[in-house]
């Protein structure tokens, strides 16, 4: 049987390790240099929250060890001009759509989380989780050190999940990176995090992300503190922009070597599994593809990835059917990304860049994350029709009317609170 070899020191290799452990019975070897890690919280799509489960991460660990929240949607502010604003609330029906829309509205949650699709948590924090649990992992060698691919290594899975570096599917022959940057422009962030300066106004059951006239701020709630990240791109400087932003937001000088700048590049490979010298090599994560922040995609690329390379691994899917769901994935979802830019009627270079481009580039595809729901949601908030989003079902209705309650000074029970979801949730598919 073949090893595992896993290459990378972030969350996407946390992640592999401890999906593969659980689900194949194959060795891992573990390439992990000693390297410094920067935590700017996560914010999470629809399915995360499943997946943590899989690795024995419930939503009660994310909360309690995790600094974790719960997420609703996204609500969007000046997107499309100067004092617009709507939301993407998560659901997989009209009803929950239509829940969460007015619990979002009123800053407001279900007590028992019914309604909840996803998570906010501190990525930090579910490496530390992660590393304990590896100390007992009887087929995990850990090794603090380099993968260097050489020809001789020979019958292996190898996962790249180096990040940026693509440290070994680069090195295949025929390897080629797509640049998506003619579509996705921002290719730089800034990222702060700190405690709340007030709670009540500040802390949000999801995300909110702020456009300004060079890029747009993401807010990502933790339980204790929030993360702010500028994403923009290097044509514009905004540095010091940012620094006004967030003295006036926290209302007292901050760090500024707290402000750590993330370098990135929109695009993905021209595959993400191959064949060389009797191993296979796979690429996850940051390795494998990458868009810019909006909508919080990271995790969701990661963990399809890893499941489906499990399922290549065991022998259930070819490595054609996977390079083909990585790719179609990433496209359709580039195409839901530029949604958010095209219809905006501000009046700077960074924006006027999207109000001519191709329709094709927003051409509705829909994937098992992006479905139609969602398309038809963002559509909707864009053209302010949200206000014909009506609770149908009248469970639903009466079930809102008893457990709404305001969101930021909710004490949860841990030790009495559910949420009722289903593992398993086809939202992997590549519908079209």
């Amino acid at each position: 049987m073949k090893p595992i070899i896993v290459v990378g020191t972030g969350t996407a290799a946390y992640m592999a390790v401890a999906y593969f452990y659980k689900m194949l019975p194959n060795e891992i070897i573990w390439y992990r240099p000693d390297a410094p890690a920067i935590g700017v919280g996560e914010a999470t799509t629809p399915g995360v929250l499943d997946f943590l489960k899989k690795i024995d991460i419930d939503e009660k660990s994310v909360i309690k060890d995790l600094d974790g929240t719960m997420k609703l949607g996204i609500h969007f502010r000046d997107f499309l001009y100067e004092g617009h604003d709507y939301r993407h609330p998560f659901g997989f029906d009209k009803d929950e759509h239509a829940v969460n829309l007015e619990l979002m509205q009123e800053d407001s949650i279900l007590t028992d989380f019914s309604n909840t699709q996803a998570v906010h948590f501190d990525i930090i924090r579910i490496q530390e989780i992660l590393d304990e649990r590896f100390k007992g992992y009887d087929r995990l060698t850990i090794k603090h050190e380099f993968f260097e691919y050489t020809d001789n290594v020979k019958d292996s899975y190898i996962i790249d999940s180096s990040g940026f570096a693509r440290a070994v599917i680069s090195k295949v022959p025929g390897y080629e990176f797509i640049d998506y940057t003619h579509k996705i422009q921002n290719n730089r962030a800034y990222v702060y995090r700190d405690t709340y300066k007030d709670k009540q106004e500040q802390k949000k059951p999801y995300t909110i992300m702020q456009a300004t006239d060079r890029g747009w701020i993401w807010h990502i709630p933790l339980s204790e503190r929030i993360s702010i990240g500028y994403v923009h791109t290097s044509k514009y400087d905004c540095y010091d922009q940012f620094v006004e932003y967030l003295t006036e937001y926290f209302g007292r000088e901050i760090d500024k070597s707290q402000i750590h700048t993330v370098n990135m590049i929109s695009g993905r490979n021209n595959k993400s599994i191959v064949e060389h010298n009797t191993n296979t090599i796979a690429a996850i994560g940051l390795s494998s593809t990458f868009i810019e922040p909006m909508e919080s995609t990271g995790l969701f690329f990661t963990i399809n990835g890893i499941e489906s390379i499990t399922e290549v691994i065991a022998g259930r899917k070819t490595l054609d059917e996977h390079n083909d769901m990585v790719a179609y994935n990433y496209d359709s979802t580039v195409n839901f990304i530029v949604l958010h830019y095209a219809y905006n009627k501000r009046q700077s270079d960074y924006w006027k860049f999207y109000q001519n481009v191709p329709k094709d580039w927003y051409e509705k595809q829909t994937n098992g994350c992006w479905h139609d729901l969602s398309w038809q949601v963002v559509t909707d908030g864009l053209l302010d029709k949200h206000k014909e989003y009506k609770v149908i079902d009248i469970r639903k209705a009466i079930n809102l009317k008893l457990k709404k309650t305001p969101f930021a000074n909710f004490e949860i029970d841990l030790d009495t609170y559910s949420i009722n979801k289903d593992l398993d949730r086809d939202i992997w598919g590549t519908s079209k």
